[in-house]
């Protein structure tokens, strides 16, 4: 999940319906690689 949502229980609320990582906007490149390398 990508969002500008920030709060926690937004974020619990995605991955309660499947979402398997969160990157709030605006992220970085070593941010994204720290979300998608345990998904791998």
């Amino acid at each position: 999940m990508i969002s500008t949502e920030t709060g926690e229980d937004i974020i619990g609320e995605a991955k309660s319906l499947g979402a398997a990582g969160a990157l709030k906007k605006p992220f970085t490149p070593d941010k994204v690689n720290e979300v998608l390398t345990p998904l791998l």
